[in-house]
């Protein structure tokens, strides 16, 4: 039986067991074209042309990458891995098509993944030079497709898949695991059964809803990773005579044990599907955004010394945060003469996506955040609110604007400074139109920590602790599945107020009976914060050993 904060936490929430047992639920019907997927990769097999595999430069794609060729190269094919090149920009052109055939000149089937549904010339490039073309994406299809021999996508209109919201490299996996169930014997079916993990890391970079075969996704994921971890790769590889199958585990072993070394993970317990959005995805992620060569992220799984690669994403990812912080006070300052809507940036384009992330206000609508070419067309990233599907209204805007990805995140382009203009004069009209008929959405709280007993409970370290165990049971948490949300309140002398941290820049509050407030990079407001007559709070509760002592604190996001 849950504890009574779990209850809480479901019933505030209005969702029931029923609900919980339903969206638990893994199963699925197969993805259309599925059969034509397998009868390609099958002709392919049997005519042993060479697959080569050409996915996208994000997490997901990399996932991809990596799931696609150990499965292909697990179960036989003639395959190969294209790195693709930042300087192609999003997609494939005609000019990748060129790099790819001049360093696999012998390949006749291209399976692409999280990416090609708006890569028109691309497509036909490979179709004019007698390569076949297999395209698997999830992004938001045009009214026309390009003319590939086979497309799956969940989101095309004919589609009657149930849930399709599954992240590119889930569609890939889908069709190689339906091939296996061809074709392959058991024990290879079993073997191609555990790259799920990568689809499941890429659900998560993804933002992908936490929902339905995501659920079991992740889950699979998360246990597959912490084997790995407690165990070492041998367990899962006892019966793979594929190199590249035990070197692709190897690498991801290897990535589990350098965030050990860095402290990232301390026990198993630490790998969760946070791990996956708060880690790993930045850490590859840094590659695209930093503008380097997008083999640092395979090589950690298609190298002899991962670790290596992994020390230098650990860098680009440290170098990639310090260069957003910099760049978005900078933005800040500037001319904000189209805010809260677009500001114009000179970052680097792998970070207009994420200075777009910490520009949004969510009740205000979409935020978008370009630089200008030298030729003066406009290029940049975007993201909304669930409550203005942005793709679907630009499309009706009418206007000369390239838009493309996700609803939620999205890049964007403009050839000139009008086109710019015309759709922010759009955008401000039509925000206010859609949000006009939106309720908004008042703060939710799973439930209410107060001492003085105006709460739903006071300080209990032991139904804590209950409630912390039921968050297992419960997990995994994302898109769709929100991760708790707790209001603490307290009033002024309930604690002790410290800076902590080499740079003294966090702060802590002691409160009774062994249990803390930690405020991350808040030590500059020690002063104000010890001088309200109350304070509130929201976070969640986190479990935490020292030196052999464990203990609950709150983790707090911000201050009410």
């Amino acid at each position: 039986m849950l504890s009574r904060l779990a209850q809480l936490m479901l019933s505030n929430r209005g969702l029931t067991e029923s609900y919980l047992s339903d969206i638990s639920c893994d199963g699925h019907r197969e993805l259309l074209h599925t059969d034509d997927a397998c009868s390609l990769l099958r002709k392919a097999f049997d005519d042993k042309t060479l697959v080569t595999v050409l996915p996208d430069f994000d997490m997901d794609g990399i996932m991809f990458g990596v799931l696609a060729f150990t499965g292909l190269s697990l179960m036989g094919f003639r395959a190969a891995l294209y790195v693709p090149d930042l300087s192609d920009g999003y997609g494939f052109t005609e000019q990748s098509v060129d790099r790819l055939l001049s360093i696999y000149p012998d390949t006749g089937l291209v399976f692409t993944g999280d990416v090609g549904i708006q890569c028109f010339g691309g497509v036909r490039a490979f179709k004019n030079k007698g390569v076949s073309v297999l395209l698997t994406d999830h992004h938001m299809p045009s009214s026309r497709l390009p003319e590939a021999d086979v497309v799956v996508n969940p989101l095309l209109p004919e589609e009657s898949y149930e849930h399709p919201r599954i992240c590119g490299a889930y569609v890939g996996f889908q069709i190689l695991e339906s091939y296996a169930c061809r074709y392959c014997d058991w024990s290879v079916r079993e073997q191609l059964r555990r790259l799920r993990v990568f689809a499941g890391i890429g659900t998560v970079s993804d933002v992908m809803p936490v929902l339905y075969e995501n659920r079991s996704l992740v889950k699979d994921a998360v246990s597959i990773c912490r084997f790995l971890y407690s165990n070492g790769p041998d367990g899962i590889l006892a019966e793979s005579c594929c190199g590249v199958y035990s070197s692709a585990m190897y690498g991801l072993c290897s990535v589990l044990r350098f965030l050990e070394q860095k402290q990232v993970i301390k026990s198993e317990d630490d790998i969760t599907e946070t791990l996956f959005g708060f880690y790993l995805a930045p850490m590859f992620n840094s590659v695209k955004r930093m503008g380097d060569d997008i083999g640092l992220a395979f090589r950690v799984f298609f190298s002899d010394t991962p670790f290596d690669f992994l020390d230098a994403l650990w860098d680009l990812n440290s170098q990639r945060k310090w260069e957003v912080e910099s760049s978005f006070a900078r933005m800040l300052r500037d001319d904000r003469s189209y805010a809260p809507f677009l500001y114009i940036s000179d970052v680097r384009s792998g970070l207009l996506g994420l200075l777009a992330q910490k520009a949004i206000d969510p009740g205000k609508g979409p935020c978008i955040v370009v630089a200008q070419s030298e030729n003066g067309r406009f290029h940049g990233s975007g993201r909304s609110p669930s409550w203005y599907p942005f793709l679907s209204r630009a499309e009706k805007s009418g206007l000369n604007v390239f838009a493309a990805g996700h609803n939620s995140a999205f890049g964007i382009g403009f050839s000139n400074e009008t086109e710019l203009r015309a759709f922010l004069d759009f955008l401000q009209k039509d925000v206010e139109s859609v949000s006009a008929s939106v309720e908004p959405e008042a703060p939710h709280y799973d439930f209410v920590i107060d001492p003085h007993g105006g709460g739903d409970t006071d300080i209990d370290i032991s139904l804590f602790y209950a409630y912390l165990d039921d968050l297992r049971l419960l997990s995994p948490f994302g898109e769709g599945f929100a991760k708790p949300n707790i209001l603490l309140r307290i009033a002024k002398g309930d604690g002790d107020f410290e800076v902590i941290g080499s740079r003294k820049n966090h702060l802590k509050i002691h409160l009774a009976y062994g249990f803390d407030v930690i405020l991350w990079n808040r030590g500059q407001d020690k002063d104000v914060l010890e001088r309200a007559e109350s304070l509130s709070f929201t976070g969640r509760l986190s479990k935490s050993e020292f030196r052999g002592v464990e203990s609950v604190s709150f983790i707090a996001d911000s201050i009410v």
